[in-house]
């Protein structure tokens, strides 16, 4: 809330207007002076003559008469009481002070009565709005906390366990940078109304940061309990969301700790919820995990990534393996797809899996995917200037990447920079990706085209794409995800999958990759059904650039 806005809502608070009613009343609780005349009349219809001279008990229901006539005596005991009244829906402030004549006696009191019906509005009005989240209406982190620590004190004495759930979207900052944060706003607010549907009301759900929301599910008996709900909202969230036109998808990460078992007070239950919550995105995200004290270490390692992930470019650290991917008639190395390697001084060899779900938390991905590009694209024009065969670098381009509007800009003066023909370049982007914001997608592949560069969607057949956008996409290729060609040969489906995706790209003049090929029988069955190129353990692991050019880089004739 803005400082203005807070400051009118103290003054609307604490500012009372003109009392209504003012009267003396003796010790008996007899009314025997009336002021305010006119306010009497307006107010209640009353004239001065109804009032004056009765007692309260007169004037008062007996609910009233039972809490004034205390108030009286203490007032006449020299006690200055105030308390509140309703009446009809409207809320009323008392106040007694005791009005002492010259010799000290006090033999009379004076009483105040001022309505104070919208000031309890707009107090009610303030404290939801300091307690909730102004874009969901749920509860914010501020009464999150309130609704936590009141759940300990309503579970340790009673020997009670309550669940702590806390979740966030996967990607989410893709959404809100390509599309805008009012279509990120709208998400928001479709997610929590989701959600909030199918938790019980009696449970807390609350947003406590940007995408981050959390519940609180008290007296549960199994930790079961907790897990099926965690796999509800995993599944109700993967359900498309229509906004402005757009239909977007987003998954969901969630870590789970329960009370007592993993933290006895609100720092210690949130910290371990979250560490469970990095745990379920380091295994995939769109999954949930429920804390174990052995996670303790695994954040810890994480903690310690992302620290040394600030300083391993500086430090030179990364390195660039080179994968062959050959090509299905000649069996020749066409092209080569640049992944990078971690050399961390003190834990080794640290692989993508480990290191890029931090980068891309960070932001880190943006400065450590351009050294790549840069890397790969110097390598190439190299092994080009020293006579070897002219061969094509493939190189991913991660979410946060592909969505910055200076994108082709950077991948030009990269290309300009290193001498390479942008012909020689492949950039790979995933079928999650291409799928978000497709106007931009759209620009973006077709700007990029303009350069001689091509195109190759990542990962195909795990994503939600649409044919409808896919034959308008500008790209070249499509690789099939090695999820697919693992169990080609054992599984009727995955066969089926892959032989499907070969003829779709063929009928859209595609070309297709197939990765992760590491048998015999995966080759037979992918060249039996056309596929064009392979890549794979069965040809090589991604090697370093020195052993790449020795098994695989030949001098042109």
């Amino acid at each position: 809330m803005e400082k203005e806005k807070m400051e009118e809502f103290r003054e609307t608070i604490f500012l009372l207007p003109t009392s209504i009613f003012k009267a003396r009343i003796d010790r008996r609780g007899r009314i025997y002076k009336v002021f305010n005349e006119g306010a009497l009349a307006r107010e209640f219809n009353l004239a001065t003559e109804d009032i004056q001279g009765k007692f309260v008990e007169e004037l008062y229901t007996n609910e009233m008469a039972d809490t004034m006539i205390p108030a009286l005596k203490r007032a006449f005991a020299g006690e200055v009481v105030e308390f509140l009244s309703e009446i009809q829906g409207r809320v009323f402030n008392n106040l007694i002070k005791p009005n002492p004549k010259p010799n000290k006696k006090l033999d009379e009191v004076i009483g105040y009565v001022t309505e104070i019906t919208e000031h309890k509005i707009t107090e009610k009005t303030l404290l939801h709005y300091i307690n909730h989240d102004q874009l969901t209406g749920l509860p914010n982190r501020i009464l999150f906390h309130d609704r936590l620590n009141q759940a300990i004190v309503h579970a340790e004495p009673n020997f009670r366990k309550f669940a702590l759930l806390v979740f966030d979207l996967d990607r989410f900052k893709l959404i809100n940078d390509s599309l805008g944060h009012a279509i990120g706003d709208l998400l928001l607010k479709a997610v929590a109304k989701r959600i909030k549907a199918g938790v019980s009301s009696v449970n807390t759900v609350a947003r406590v940061s940007g995408d981050g929301f959390a519940i609180i599910v008290e007296d549960i008996k199994h930790e079961h309990t907790a897990k099926k709900l965690a796999e509800n909202i995993i599944r109700s969230l993967s359900k498309p969301f229509f906004i402005e036109g757009h239909e977007l998808y987003v998954s969901s990460s969630v870590g789970i700790s329960i009370y007592p078992n993993d933290g006895i007070d609100l720092d210690m239950l949130i910290k371990n919820a979250d560490i469970a919550l990095h745990q379920a995105k380091d295994k995939g995200r769109n999954t949930y995990q429920k804390y174990r004290y052995e996670m303790n270490s695994k954040h810890a390692k994480r903690i310690k990534i992302e620290c040394d992930l600030r300083k391993a470019i500086e430090f030179q650290e990364f390195e660039v393996y080179y994968q062959p991917q050959t090509d299905a008639d000649t069996g020749k190395v066409v092209c080569m797809e640049a992944l990078v390697r971690w050399n961390h001084p003190e834990l080794g060899v640290v692989l993508p899996s480990e290191f890029i779900p931090v980068a891309e938390e960070t932001g880190l991905i943006i400065n450590i995917g351009e050294w790549v590009l840069r890397e790969a694209c110097r390598q190439t024009k190299e092994w080009q200037e020293a006579g070897y065969n002219h061969i094509k670098i493939s190189v991913n381009l991660s979410a946060r990447q592909f969505q910055q509007e200076n994108l082709v800009e950077t991948v030009s003066s990269i290309l300009r920079e290193c001498g390479l023909d942008a012909n020689y370049l492949v950039l790979e982007i995933t079928e999650t990706v291409s799928m978000q914001n497709i106007d931009f997608v759209v620009r973006t592949l077709k700007e990029l085209n303009e350069l001689g560069i091509q195109v190759s969607i990542d990962d195909f057949g795990t994503g939600y794409s649409s044919l409808l956008y896919l034959k308008s996409f500008p790209i070249q290729s499509l690789k099939i995800d090695r999820s697919f060609i693992r169990d080609i040969i054992d599984d009727t489906d995955d066969a089926a999958i892959a032989s499907a995706i070969i003829a779709m790209a063929h009928n859209l003049k595609l070309k297709v990759v197939a990765e992760g090929v590491e048998t015999e029988e995966q080759l037979k069955y992918l060249k039996e059904n056309h596929c064009d190129n392979f890549q794979g353990y069965l040809f090589s692991k991604p090697v370093p650039a020195e052993e790449f050019e020795k098994k695989f880089m030949s001098k042109r004739s």
